[in-house]
């Protein structure tokens, strides 16, 4: 079953994508166009079409890469804030960047920017978090200034609610205290340190690295197997090689969680892509750059399989009962729900009460986190 990443097998909901984008939209288009006004034959038509998607998936392939390294940035530049970027990627990524006055308008006020001293800017539009604003201005004394760019098209109510909420985030960026959406906030650092398992994965990459796959169990919710295909290709081209070492790896492991009836996760390194601003990207992860620039390519996949029931175990060897399911619902509700917002599950320990939304199960896997 797999859930957390493009659908959800058990639910039966759809979980984001990036928007279905004016760019799907233009292949489709030119698809029609090739197959009305092809004077080739169908063979060369077929290889017309097989070239077009490989360049479209190509594309976008490097596309959602560089703002994979844009949002890097962004975390370097807002200190890691979590809890802040959060808030601010709180509309989708825009898909596709038109080259209108709009654009030109934002690329001076980002040049504006450029141009006073120790002052650094960022196009708002290239970034999956920062979706407050046209460009952000991070000044040289740390503080920061989301800009709107005026146009004739965000005037009146829209425009006031819009310079209002950037009013409120840089004031709660700013001073660590503030108003947002009519509900008071203060951001305060915790002295809890998270535990990851982060080398384990460094060092599982590398040995894939080495024979092209491996597998490593992290604590007793979580499987991760690694494949470096430019490895499998040139070095092992024995497909059932990787299988067979799959299948047998953590058998006993696996074996226990299907006799008990565990609901696992499968959730691949690209899904993380998908639904962006839930995790941290993989430009600050302590890899090397060409670790990176392979899992942002596609050349080296990272699955996960995380146990949903073994992790609410271990929260209950920790003194917390389970008071809320999402396996409770029927299966209407499930259709009803968002699956953003949605709670995986409610716990209580004495009078504390903590709703786990659905995506923080991806963050489990997407950092190698263990509670």
């Amino acid at each position: 079953m797999q859930c957390l990443s493009s659908s959800c097998g058990y639910c039966k909901i759809s979980f984001p994508n990036q928007k279905q984008s004016s760019r799907e939209s233009l292949k489709l288009k030119k698809l029609n166009e090739l197959k009305e006004n092809s004077e080739s034959d169908h063979e060369d038509y077929e290889k017309d079409i097989e070239n077009l998607k490989i360049h479209n998936s190509t594309s976008r392939l490097i596309i959602t890469a560089l703002r994979e390294i844009i949002d890097g940035i962004v975390w370097r530049y807002f200190d890691y804030n979590r809890a802040l970027l959060y808030i601010v990627a709180d509309k989708q990524p825009v898909d596709l960047i038109n080259a209108d006055k709009g654009l030109m308008s934002s690329l001076y006020e980002l040049a504006d920017v450029f141009n006073k001293k120790g002052d650094r800017a960022i196009l708002n539009d290239i970034s999956n978090f920062l979706r407050i604003g046209d460009v952000t201005n991070i000044k040289s004394d740390g503080t920061i200034e989301f800009i709107e760019v005026k146009s004739s098209k965000t005037r009146g109510a829209r425009f006031t609610r819009q310079k209002e909420r950037m009013r409120e985030i840089v004031e709660l960026f700013n001073t660590r205290v503030g108003e947002l959406d009519g509900q008071k906030f203060i951001l305060s650092e915790s002295n809890v340190r998270q535990t990851n398992y982060l080398k384990q994965l460094k060092d599982s990459i590398h040995r894939a690295r080495n024979i092209g796959y491996d597998s490593i169990l992290i604590g007793s919710h979580l499987i991760v197997e690694t494949l470096d295909f430019r490895t499998i290709i040139y070095k092992d081209k024995n497909k059932d090689k990787f299988e067979k070492y799959f299948e047998s790896k953590h058998k006993s492991i696996k074996d226990r969680w299907s006799n008990n009836g565990d609901f696992i996760v499968k959730h691949l390194s690209i899904d993380k892509l998908r639904y962006a601003k839930n995790y941290a990207p993989y430009t600050i992860f302590p890899f090397e750059d060409d670790i990176i620039a392979d899992i942002l390519m596609g050349k080296l996949i990272i699955v996960y399989y995380l146990n949903n029931n073994e992790v609410i175990r271990v929260l209950e060897k920790g003194g917390w009962d389970v008071v809320y399911s999402f396996t409770d619902l029927t299966e209407e509700k499930m259709n009803e729900v968002d699956p953003i917002n949605m709670d995986f599950y409610r716990i209580q320990k004495e009078n504390c009460i903590v709703s786990i939304p659905a995506p923080w199960f991806g963050r489990l896997c997407a950092t190698s986190q263990i509670i």
